[in-house]
């Protein structure tokens, strides 16, 4: 948000109305993405890609159900399912 509105109005009269210190903005700007980050941007391509080849049509129902096509055949998935790792949708 910073980054957008920096070259109209400056950063430090911007992180004073957010009640941010320049030097946090500077700090977070210096840091390496994260790997959360990096993955959210890796499927943004994907997504993108699939409607693109799907002539613009796919919704996000079938977008979706694409991605998980994707995801099995590549064996992203498992036999226990996405989270499973995580204790997530596990049987008690």
């Amino acid at each position: 948000m910073i980054n957008h509105l920096r070259d109209d109005f400056g950063v430090e009269p911007v992180c004073r109305e957010l009640d941010l210190s320049v030097s946090a903005y500077n700090a977070r700007r210096k840091r390496p993405k994260s790997a959360r980050r990096r993955r959210d941007e890796q499927l943004i391509e994907h997504i993108r890609r699939i409607h693109t080849t799907s002539g613009e049509t796919y919704g996000a129902r079938r977008i979706h159900r694409q991605l998980q096509a994707l995801r099995r055949g590549a064996g992203l998935l498992g036999h226990r399912g996405p989270f499973a790792d995580v204790g997530c949708g596990q049987r008690r």
